[in-house]
């Protein structure tokens, strides 16, 4: 695509429009087929939940929700930055999981964050 309008513009005839609508046929019919895939990886899940509302039709929607319970799951806590992409993909659409179900996965996090940081803390030595 950027080389067809470079190409056009390098041309600098007049006659020369500067137009994109093979290039746009050309994608659309490569497309035509496309199956989004979904993950049950917290952090890919999250960011596929956050991508998918960009796109015309929301297509990864049902397959969002049916491994949402997998990517949203509190086994993921031992890296809980992966956790928090799955949280905030799933904040992104209030469609995906229940809203209540969003702010108790937030407190069971808070909570384990917490015993974490007390944890460490007393091992370093500063309580």
């Amino acid at each position: 695509i950027v080389y067809s309008l470079l190409d056009a513009l390098n041309k600098n005839n007049a006659a020369n429009e500067l137009s994109l609508k093979d290039e746009i046929k050309e994608l659309r019919n490569s497309l035509r087929n496309y199956n989004p895939r979904v993950t049950e990886d917290p952090l890919g899940w999250g960011l596929e939940a956050i991508s998918d509302q960009y796109v015309m039709g929301h297509p990864r929607t049902t397959q969002l929700r049916l491994l949402a319970s997998k990517a949203l799951h509190t086994s993921h806590l031992s890296l809980p930055f992966r956790l928090y992409g799955a949280m905030i993909g799933a904040s992104v659409d209030e469609h995906l999981i229940p809203r209540d179900t969003l702010e108790k996965l937030k407190e069971v996090c808070t909570r384990y964050q917490f015993k974490e940081m007390e944890k460490s803390s007393s091992d370093e030595g500063y309580e």
